[in-house]
């Protein structure tokens, strides 16, 4: 009898163990769908939390993680995506989908060994897939083997491929070689086989503008927003266009359609004044910004952008004064009140009062002893009060807390420097690579500590990572032929001005770097005409200009440089600069009244300028009409205060004059 007893319960705990297990599963199930679906509606909130409990049951279950790396990656955390995606692969390395998005993680995050492993994984499993084959191309591209890349490209598109990414990718390989007819002729090819791409019209703009064919980059946005008309990113890549060549006027008018347009208007004016303020824009983010605030007055978040917009503006009285406001006011989240006051405190640091600017830091931990922007700002308060070892202890805290914090890393560096360890300075610098490899800061600023080192091989391999993070950042080539000429290597040092002219001719940096470059080398002619041809191709670069008329009078041909300067100013709509390098033309012509004649209208046309009452003045100390000098830098330090130079030149004319309390 009692084995009987004992069987019945063996079994039923058996039933109960087994009946559970199912349960398990099916529960897992029913997770797991429910987070797909609300994953398909964009849902990524419920998602989340649905797929979580999936892989709660389940610590195993390598699709969960899988599907929750996607969600993150639509979330925009790829942190929190890579982690979740490498669990996927090391549970199930056959998920090969999620070897692919591991893959492409790990290419924008510029480890392009390890993405090319990823795409080569998959390509073994899967020959000819077309992800995986794309995955490989970026790989190589990035690695610096542009042509194996574009032969993998080529390959997939002959086998019927029609992917938007092989096309801008070939298209992209293309114009970082200069080839931006090639780039545009790939584009097109993309574009009738998806003409529905708005990514390859975005690209398509971008290399329409680049060639400086305009109407056709703002026609392929235009096409981009018909599309998409809810996508507010294609009309402000519209705006930006504009804004980019100099129509800055038509960029405003489209922002405030988009403004009127919204449902969210608070939301859609702080959008607005970040692009503003990203391209130099702050009078006009300051001017959307206290618009909103005359229709919404109790907006925190309103007042809180303004307040940057101020800062960015250079009046940090101005952003102390709205932020203080905005503290006053009972709006606000907890988390953006600590924000405006860190922000007040970088205000009051800025106007030079650093113990009001230390309080507002020390009340802001007493209340979040982790806030990492306080951590930040206390850091450099220190430097400024030249305690570079304390100054560490916050940095190395705030590296810690928020690696993908650049300046983080940066000002650690900085604080190393500044207590003469340069080795540290390079340790930090180093890990800090590691951390953020597709960071263009960290080896810009890796790249300056070897060259102060003198160690030109490292400065060298730095810029060069640079240049792979991003080919199309023009500033690299400058820096590598600024390397090359200074270590005796002409032919490298030319052949990268050279290539930055071409990939980037209307930038003016290019061809005076050039032209520098052959002046010094001693073919002068060659580096007067590098400068003449740009500004032919580019008039009114009033870089260029001044370039060429230096040039020209090192050359003693100041009739050139004056009939330059006359050709330029005619054609000019504001023509002020020119005439003002006219002026300087003609007193080294010793054309006395021509020269006054050419300042006194630069002064008409801009009168807040303070160069032309500089140049007049030395015009007439020339001359020795002291008196008149006086009055004329008087003049400019009213038109700038912040001007230097006119207090400087008013000091030593009173002293000449012996007027020594003035």
């Amino acid at each position: 009898m009692k084995r009987a007893v004992g069987k019945a319960m063996l079994w039923a705990a058996l039933t109960v163990f087994l009946l559970g297990c199912g349960g398990a599963e099916e529960r897992k199930m029913k997770f797991f769908e429910r987070g797909m679906r609300h994953f398909d509606q964009q849902d990524y909130v419920n998602a989340r939390l649905e797929l979580r409990n999936a892989v709660q049951i389940d610590p195993k279950y390598a699709p969960g993680y899988f599907a929750l790396g996607r969600v993150e990656l639509k979330a925009g955390d790829y942190r929190k995506a890579y982690g979740y995606l490498n669990k996927a692969v090391e549970l199930d390395p056959s998920l090969h989908d999620a070897q692919l998005e591991l893959g492409r993680l790990l290419a924008g995050g510029r480890a392009p060994d390890k993405a090319l492993e990823k795409a080569e994984l998959v390509l073994a499993a899967r020959p000819g897939d077309r992800g995986a084959g794309i995955l490989k191309a970026l790989a190589l591209m990035l690695q610096g083997r542009v042509e194996a890349g574009r032969a993998v490209l080529n390959e997939l598109l002959a086998a019927g491929a029609t992917d938007p990414e092989a096309f801008m990718l070939l298209a992209r390989a293309a114009a970082q070689e200069g080839g931006l007819d090639e780039a545009r002729a790939i584009l097109d090819r993309g574009l009738s086989a998806n003409p529905q791409s708005t990514a390859l019209l975005g690209m398509s703009a971008a290399v329409e503008a680049r060639a400086g064919r305009h109407a056709a980059a703002e026609a392929a946005m235009e096409r981009a927003m018909a599309l998409e008309p809810d996508k507010t990113a294609h009309r402000y890549g519209l705006a930006d266009l504009r804004w980019r060549t100099e129509r800055r006027e038509a960029a405003v008018r489209l922002i405030e359609e988009m403004i009127a347009g919204a449902r969210d208007g608070e939301q859609a004016r702080i959008e607005a004044a970040r692009f503003y303020l990203a391209r130099g824009g702050a009078e006009e983010a300051e001017k959307v910004l206290r618009d909103g605030l005359a229709a919404l007055p109790d907006s925190f978040r309103l007042r809180l952008a303004l307040g940057e917009a101020c800062m960015r503006r250079h009046r940090p009285t101005e952003a102390a004064e709205v932020l203080r406001a905005s503290l006053s006011m009972q709006a606000g989240a907890p988390a953006e009140k600590l924000q405006a006051k860190n922000l007040l405190a970088q205000a009051v640091m800025t106007q030079g009062d650093l113990s009001a600017a230390e309080a507002l830091v020390e009340e802001i931990l007493a209340e979040s002893a982790g806030n990492v922007e306080a951590r930040y700002l206390k850091g450099r308060l220190l430097m400024l009060r030249r305690k570079p070892g304390d100054a560490v202890a916050e940095f190395r805290t705030v590296a810690s807390e928020r690696p993908e914090f650049v300046e983080g890393h940066l000002r650690l560096a900085e604080a190393h420097l500044s207590r003469e360890e340069p080795h540290l300075a390079l340790e930090t610098l180093r890990a800090a690579a590691k951390l953020l490899p597709g960071s263009k800061e960290v080896q810009r600023a890796l790249a300056r500590v070897y060259v102060a080192q003198k160690d030109t091989v490292n400065a060298e391999s730095a810029l060069q990572r640079l240049r792979a993070i991003d080919p199309e950042d023009t500033g690299v080539y400058a820096s590598l032929g600024d390397l090359f000429a200074a270590g005796g290597q002409a032919e490298k040092a030319e052949a990268e001005y050279r290539r930055m002219c071409r990939l980037d001719p209307a930038n003016p940096l290019g061809h005076l770097k050039l032209s520098h470059f052959y002046w010094d080398a001693g073919r002068r002619a060659e580096a007067v005409i590098v400068l003449e041809q740009a500004l032919d191709a580019r008039p009114g670069s009033m870089e260029l200009l001044a370039g060429l008329v230096r040039a020209y009078a090192a050359a003693q041909r100041l009739e050139e440089a004056a009939a330059r300067c006359r050709a330029e100013a005619a054609r000019m709509a504001a023509p002020a600069p020119a005439l003002n390098l006219l002026g300087v033309v003609y007193g080294l012509q010793k054309k006395h009244a021509e020269a006054e004649e050419a300042l006194n209208r630069t002064i008409a046309l801009q009168p807040e300028w303070a160069a032309p009452y500089q140049n007049l003045a030395r015009l007439y100390l020339s001359q020795g009409r002291t008196a008149q000098a006086v009055e004329r830098f008087q003049a400019a330090v009213r038109a700038d205060p912040r001007n230097p130079v006119g207090y400087l030149m008013l000091a030593s004319l009173h002293e000449q004059q012996q007027e020594f309390a003035q």
